[in-house]
């Protein structure tokens, strides 16, 4: 598989991403941690995982990623 170059936004994250990941009460998925990582390097990304949907954008201001969108569903009935 090629390699990807994937450009990186010059605005830090406005959260310390480690503090969601090593609280318990918001722990995450080793899914939902490199779905969200791609996010952050400025890809639009999207994980299903058992009966649930993750949905992952990045969030531009101007020319700078200023943080996260993330969309979460369950197709659960």
């Amino acid at each position: 598989m090629p390699s990807e170059s994937v450009r990186t936004s010059a605005i830090e994250p406005p959260c310390d991403s480690a503090y969601f990941f090593s609280n318990p009460a918001l722990a995450a998925s080793d899914g939902i941690r490199q779905t969200l990582d791609l996010a952050l390097r400025g890809k639009t990304a999207y994980l299903i995982e058992n009966d649930s949907f993750y949905y992952f954008a990045p969030l531009r201001i101007g020319s700078g990623q200023v943080g996260v969108i993330r969309f979460y569903d369950s197709f659960r009935v």
